[in-house]
């Protein structure tokens, strides 16, 4: 079998490809870990990368967005972030996992 393409001519515009699951977690983690603003498109708004968010938000990181796949980041730097102790508490494994934390991270800095 045989095909024959031919040019349909140009085409213009934009396009915007959805975002990837993975590089949507990393990039609000590595965002909150670096120091200064992280500004990303192409962020996949899905409920996983939302919880990420929200996590992030309740160890005081600001996030602005995501909003149309863009969303903005506050990095904190690697000594800044705490432990979120609030949502660890909301179950009894958790619970058990927090008494763990202090032991295996440890800041080097008050704010």
């Amino acid at each position: 079998m045989k095909f024959k393409v031919e040019s349909g001519g140009s085409l213009h515009g934009a396009i915007r490809v959805p975002g990837d699951k993975s590089m949507s977690h990393r990039t609000v983690m590595l965002g909150a870990l670096a120091e200064g603003t992280t500004i990303a498109t192409g962020f996949l708004e899905g409920h996983d990368a939302l919880c990420t968010v929200q996590a992030f938000k309740d160890m005081g990181v600001t996030v602005r967005g995501p909003q149309n796949g863009r969303i903005e980041i506050d990095g904190v730097g690697m000594q800044w972030l705490p432990i979120p102790w609030g949502r660890c508490r909301q179950s009894a494994v958790r619970q058990q996992e927090a008494q763990c934390l202090p032991m295996r991270w440890q800041p080097t800095r008050q704010r």
